[in-house]
């Protein structure tokens, strides 16, 4: 029964993955060039980070882009923020504070603009773990014992307040369901903001960059897997 579970989300990102560049890769190479800027997350806030895990070597340096999809960073603009991950070795993970695209609408009002680090993040798509199988990531901070966030004006001066005060620490975890309620499988890594660094260019998310075996899988990963690059390339 996985067996034919996983060929069917295989079978499905493929589908996606060919839909997106029939339909959706023009106007978002369109958008991209127009803006040279990314069409979704255009702007956004890098930071360096620590992981501790002991699975999939996924321990050590990282870097994290935090981003609203759409609006200038800082802007009061409802949106979905998103938590865009880069582990070593080459394993990247996109993540967002929705849970469901059927639900954007909703998780848009619900979602905290003013503080990146009060949502909890998603990868709302399934993806394959090996000796696991099907899961679903979800990411959200853990403060430490008697303190609390940030009250600074804006979401980028809370966060570089929060990394400063060492409150910027994010357990990410998988389930083997989607949403709120999908049953804990066990958590996966505990990563460490530690410091803001300049926007870079060159940071780029894939689909494609799975060498620690986290794989995307299914119908939305397989569109994502040909939107970013056609995004990339657009605004050069």
């Amino acid at each position: 029964m996985m067996t034919l579970r996983k060929l069917g989300l295989a079978i499905l990102f493929g589908v996606g993955y060919v839909v997106a560049w029939i339909f959706v890769a023009l106007p978002i190479y369109i958008i991209s060039k127009r803006r040279h800027a990314r069409a979704f997350h255009p702007q956004g806030t890098l930071c360096r980070a620590q992981v501790d895990s002991t699975e999939l070597d996924l321990a050590g340096p990282a870097f994290v882009r935090l981003s609203g999809a759409s609006g200038d960073e800082d802007s009061a603009t409802r949106t979905i923020v998103g938590m865009a991950i880069k582990f070593s070795g080459g394993q990247d993970l996109p993540l967002a504070s929705f849970e469901s695209f059927l639900h954007v609408k909703t998780a848009t009002a619900n979602t905290d603009i003013t503080d990146y680090l009060a949502n909890t993040f998603a990868s709302v798509s399934p993806w394959k773990l090996p000796d696991t199988g099907i899961v679903w990531f979800r990411a959200r901070r853990v403060l430490p014992a008697g303190t609390s966030s940030s009250t600074e004006a804006t979401r980028t001066a809370r966060l570089r307040d929060d990394i400063t005060q060492q409150r910027a620490t994010i357990e990410l975890e998988i389930r083997s369901r989607p949403n709120a309620d999908g049953p804990l499988i066990r958590k996966l890594a505990t990563i460490t903001l530690t410091e803001i660094l300049p926007e870079d260019p060159t940071f780029r998310i894939s689909m494609f960059h799975t060498g620690r075996h986290l794989v995307p899988t299914g119908f939305r990963n397989g569109v994502r897997a040909a939107v970013y690059p056609v995004s990339q390339r657009g605004r050069g």
